[in-house]
């Protein structure tokens, strides 16, 4: 899995990859100022979803009872 940090000193945008699990606690250094001041950014998932027990609300057609 690929996490996203900002460094809030600098700015830049850079990228940690690993398990979930070994990165708890985990605060990244800023590859370009060496900085500890870190984010992380909150990114879409890819997780969907499917087959016959789930539906998506914008393909589920509406019903007249």
């Amino acid at each position: 899995m690929e996490y996203v940090y900002q460094c809030k000193s600098c700015g830049k945008e850079f990228s940690v990859s690993g398990r979930f699990e070994s990165l708890i606690g985990l605060r990244p250094e800023c590859p370009e100022c060496k900085s500890s001041n870190v984010v992380k950014k909150i990114s879409a998932s890819s997780f969907i979803l499917k087959g016959n027990d789930f539906y998506s609300t914008k393909d589920r057609k509406e019903t007249s009872e």
